[in-house]
């Protein structure tokens, strides 16, 4: 019977060592996604991360529109050019068409005339798309919520072969066990963090609706 454990150890070490070299383990691997070189708790461990930067995305717009409405009122006097000038290029960027040329420009006002037009172009981009990529995260928070679990039983079942097997080193045991206790509080802060998400994308498109306004409000009389 004892000859039969140590078969059984072996075949397990083998698959971890199979498995490893398969994924990448040794620098072997050329391919894969990022996603696949994570340990199922390091993936969990990052969607806080991921979800925080998905909304800061679509919030970007909306939180520069105060500085933009700035910017119309401080950049003809330093670039020594009209206000109508300066919002004309500005009403053809919002609609789509080339901005008319301006005279005279020395070629460091031009540049940052350039940048400045540059991030009403992103301003609008950003706007515009926001309902889809509300949409895109809302749907992306669904699918996470079907993962989490996944992801959490994934660490708990390698924990568990790892603490089993005899080849393991003590310090993969003792993490392994780290992880196995910690998977449980981890799966619960995802999904709060997935809950607080969709609370949060769910005012954005009036944000973005206002933010918007608020812009095109500036332009008038330009």
């Amino acid at each position: 019977m004892s000859l039969v454990r140590n078969v059984m150890f072996a075949a397990v070490a083998l698959s971890f060592v199979t498995t490893s070299v398969g994924c990448g383990g040794g620098g072997q691997s050329k391919g894969g996604s990022a996603a696949e070189d994570k340990s199922p708790i390091d993936e969990l461990k990052g969607i806080p991360a991921e979800l925080d930067a998905e909304v800061a995305k679509l919030m970007g717009p909306i939180d520069n529109v105060n500085g933009l409405i700035e910017q119309l009122g401080t950049l003809p006097t330093k670039l020594g050019i009209s206000g109508g000038d300066l919002i004309g290029q500005v009403k053809a960027i919002m609609d789509g068409a080339p901005a008319p040329s301006i005279n005279g420009l020395q070629d460091s006002a031009k540049g940052e005339l350039d940048t400045f037009l540059g991030q009403v172009k992103s301003f609008k981009e950003g706007i515009t798309s926001v309902p889809d990529n509300v949409a895109s995260l809302t749907a992306k928070c669904v699918e996470l919520t079907a993962k989490v679990p996944v992801l959490a039983t994934k660490v708990t079942a390698s924990a568990t072969a790892t603490g089993a097997n005899p080849f393991a080193s003590a310090d993969d045991k003792a993490k392994a066990k780290a992880d196995a206790e910690a998977v449980k509080g981890i799966q619960t802060e995802i999904t709060g963090k997935i809950s607080e998400t969709q609370g949060k994308i769910t005012g954005i498109p009036a944000k973005a609706t206002e933010a918007l306004g608020k812009f095109t409000a500036a332009l008038v009389g330009g």
